[in-house]
């Protein structure tokens, strides 16, 4: 199966003074074309941490990360950058979108960094915002929107550009249950439909039962990494891991 993004031997230091606290220990990692894996853990357990090195956001202080097969560290600039937005799309938990262009400007964005027209590209951005549940929305602005919305169109905007992997950090913390169920079900429907994989970092139990897998991290480490048969792992059974590591 083909591997879209690798860790290898990730290590991660912060430094204090004369001293360094490690925040991630030596994390393997694969993460396959299609596939949807779940990274849960306390806070300070390092999962923001390992999507920023993974996304090529940080540098890792040993260890490297590779996309598509090629390793970020052997990548010289601009090359470096072009990979990572050939390959990654990112939904953040705060959305990142642009309060004074509309909601089809907003999702254009990735296309017009690339150099490229989004206008040219009206009628395929706007089916991509009906399959998001978004159709007549194109020329709302920000404000207009409810935090579901807001999340979609930032959906919307990490695959515009056809990357393969999507990058969640904790993309439903900022919505109602109702909303974030809606969102992880667009995620996984992703998944299902289009074949894109998916990476998650999420305090959400509930989310997680949306995964493939669950990868538990502990003081930097991945504790428990739990391969699922199918979409659908009890709540209970997430709370259950979290407790056996006293997470």
């Amino acid at each position: 199966m083909t591997v879209i993004a690798r860790a290898t031997g990730l290590y991660r230091f912060h430094e204090h003074g004369d001293r360094k606290e490690a925040v991630l220990r030596g994390i393997d990692l694969d993460v396959h074309a299609g596939e949807f894996v779940c990274v849960m853990g306390p806070s300070g357990s390092g999962k923001s941490t390992l999507l920023h090195l993974l996304s090529g956001l940080d540098k890792p202080s040993a260890g490297h990360v590779s996309l598509e097969g090629a390793r970020l560290d052997q990548v010289v600039e601009p090359e470096r950058t072009l990979l990572r937005r050939r390959t990654i799309g990112h939904v953040f938990q705060f959305f990142h979108l642009l309060p004074n262009l509309t909601v089809i400007e907003n999702v254009g964005l990735p296309i017009a960094i690339e150099g490229g027209h989004p206008e040219e590209q009206a009628e395929r951005l706007s089916g991509l915002l009906g399959t998001l549940g978004l159709a007549g929305r194109e020329d709302a602005l920000v404000h207009e929107l409810s935090g579901g919305e807001m999340q979609r169109v930032s959906i919307a905007r990490a695959l515009a550009g056809g990357q393969p992997l999507l990058l969640c950090d904790e993309p439903t913390g900022n919505l109602s249950q109702k909303a974030g169920l809606e969102v992880m079900q667009i995620l996984r429907r992703l998944r299902d439909e289009e074949g894109k994989s998916v990476l998650l970092v999420t305090h959400n139990p509930r989310d997680a039962t949306f995964a493939d897998r669950v990868l538990f991290l502990v003081d930097g480490e991945i504790a428990k990494d739990v391969q699922l048969e199918g979409p659908g792992i009890e709540v209970e059974q997430v709370h259950e891991t979290l407790a056996s590591l006293s997470i």
